[in-house]
């Protein structure tokens, strides 16, 4: 059976003693007022989630026409939500707890510019699998000479063991690696690293950054409210060990600063990286005038920021529930919590579809009378074996088959051709909303930045009715609030010549499943138009990479000196 080694085996979705089999009467599960993303009474506007019941119905089909409607993700629903994000972006600019949206300033204001040379190491934390890497970069400009690295899977006694033991356990592994690429000679200075930790931390420097939460199945003690670098740090000294730990980053920065990095030789231009995985993430630069949150102290060393939006956490009016998100929502170790990444993330996608299954067999036989008890059983259906049943062209939908055995214990006389149809158009369905919530986002982004072709032809439409006054004032403004379009305060002259809007992916989900990436394709050019943004996968272990090519970039920047001798 298919299986995409980078979702592994995440226990995060479920709580300990929530029974999600089938569907139970759907209660009251949607975000409650203390959360963090029920931001919108901040904005005094209550959460009311989109109506989109499925009724009960004389058959499977009949509801399955109900589902195509309340999962729905048409143009005037992206363009509404695109605007509500744009909306909650500024929000989450302004203030802490602004908005769903926490826009974390990450205070990577340097990012690799192609001059830095040298050997350096970087760390990858993620939520499967450690990885360590060691990186020389040649004088050159975006050029990286020797690329070595090792990947293990976290042991599970870990992801709930004190935090001294976890973070020994990094130490451990990099120096093992370390000694393995021959690092160690007389002389030798000590290390320059980078730490990739995708946990959601709050940076207040490039080197700090305190932990805001676990997720993805973590739960170690002793970590939560403090600074994990200085955490790394101790365990370097427990080991008798000496680094450099110069920058902190998660994987979605350490995708955006590798892929820009590459921008360098390839002449192109990385505005935006996202991560769609077991989770989901975006990252952007923005232009510090644009973030008032920031602290006033900061000393700024260059006009612009990466800024982590933490778009898991986005919720809206306007988001697409079916009770079965709600069931999924209120079982999950995070209720009321990570609303977009329930829609739209290899962790959940694949629930969803069998809770939507299990509803059309309960309520309109799909199965005939009886229920299949492996249909009953929470998350016995993979999202690679969702993609599998999906993407399956077979004429007889084999291979839909092969996904209802190996998942539910379905044999294929009990799953005739229609019902492997079906069970593909849910499958279809859940990876069709899910793409469309995403282009809508990157949308929201883009149009943030002045960077929507579209928006930017409304600003010249809006700018030649006004120009007939003869007051560039008027043009100027016009400009800007039509598409948020360079102004010059001089003459009112506006840059309306849109840039190649490259979109660097990364995650399991975006890399395997082609149906979701070429649907996020589909509905950004639906939105924005065609040839608005041009989405590439990122170089392979982009964020582990990237992190050491911030690090190196810092190293540099500190030394005062354009390269650094390792």
């Amino acid at each position: 059976m298919q299986c995409w080694h980078s979702l592994g085996t995440d226990h995060s979705l479920a709580r300990p003693g929530v029974a999600v089999s089938g569907l139970r009467p759907a209660q009251a599960l949607l975000p409650t007022p203390n959360r963090r993303h029920q931001a919108y009474s901040l904005r005094n506007c209550s959460f009311t989630a989109r109506k989109s019941t499925v009724m009960r119905a004389s058959d499977s089909c009949e509801m399955l026409k109900q589902y195509k409607g309340a999962m729905a993700v048409d143009l005037p629903q992206m363009q509404r939500i695109r605007d509500d994000f744009v909306q909650q972006m500024h929000a989450g600019l302004a203030a802490e707890g602004g908005s769903s949206l926490p826009m974390i300033p990450t205070h990577v204001d340097i990012l690799p510019d192609g001059h830095e040379h040298g050997k350096f190491f970087s760390i990858d934390l993620g939520g499967t699998n450690l990885r360590v890497m060691y990186v020389k970069l040649p004088r050159g400009h975006g050029k990286v000479d020797v690329v070595e690295y090792e990947e293990n899977p976290i042991p599970d006694r870990l992801r709930h063991a004190p935090q001294e033991e976890l973070f020994d356990y990094l130490v451990d592994t990099l120096m093992a690696f370390a000694d393995k690429v021959g690092w160690y000679r007389p002389g030798r200075r000590k290390m320059v690293v980078g730490f990739c930790f995708s946990f959601p931390i709050a940076q207040t420097a490039l080197d700090k950054g305190t932990l805001i939460k676990w997720v993805k199945g973590f739960d170690c003690p002793g970590a939560v409210g403090q600074d994990v670098m200085t955490l790394l740090r101790d365990a370097f000294h427990r080991k008798k060990q000496v680094a450099n730990l110069s920058a902190l980053v998660n994987d979605t920065v350490g995708t955006l600063c590798s892929a820009q990095y590459g921008d360098i030789a390839e002449n192109t231009d990385t505005c935006i990286s996202i991560i769609v995985g077991t989770g989901t993430n975006c990252c952007y630069l923005d232009q510090l005038s644009n973030i008032q949150k920031f602290p006033l102290q900061h000393l700024p060393r260059t006009s612009d920021m990466v800024i982590n939006t933490e778009w898991a956490d986005y919720t809206s009016p306007e988001l697409p529930w079916i009770e079965e998100d709600k069931v999924l929502d209120g079982a999950s170790r995070y209720p009321g919590e990570h609303a977009f990444e329930k829609m739209t993330a290899g962790l959940y996608m694949s629930e969803v579809a069998r809770l939507i299954l299990v509803r059309l067999a309960e309520e309109g036989g799909l199965f005939g009378s009886d229920v299949p008890e492996g249909l009953r059983q929470h998350e016995s259906l993979s999202t690679p074996q969702m993609e599998m049943a999906h993407e399956d062209e077979s004429e007889e939908l084999d291979k839909v088959a092969q996904v209802l055995q190996d998942a539910f214990g379905i044999s294929p006389t009990e799953a005739p051709q229609e019902v492997r149809r079906q069970v593909q158009e849910v499958c279809a369905l859940v990876c069709r909303r899910g793409a469309r919530l995403t282009a809508a986002a990157i949308g929201g982004i883009l149009f943030h930045l002045g960077r929507d072709p579209r928006a930017n032809r409304a600003a010249v439409r809006r700018i030649k009715s006004i120009e007939r006054g003869k007051d560039p004032a008027a043009v100027a403004a016009a400009a800007a609030a039509a598409a948020g379009a360079a102004v010059d305060s001089v003459d009112g002259s506006v840059d309306l010549e849109a840039p190649r809007n490259v979109v660097a992916v990364e995650g399991a989900v975006l890399r395997h499943y082609k149906s979701y990436l070429a649907e996020v394709q589909a509905a950004a050019e639906e939105l924005m138009g065609r040839g608005a943004i041009f989405i590439e996968p990122a170089p392979l272990l982009s964020g582990t990479r990237g992190a050491a090519l911030v690090a190196a970039a810092a190293k540099s920047y500190m030394s005062g000196l354009s390269f650094y001798e390792g």
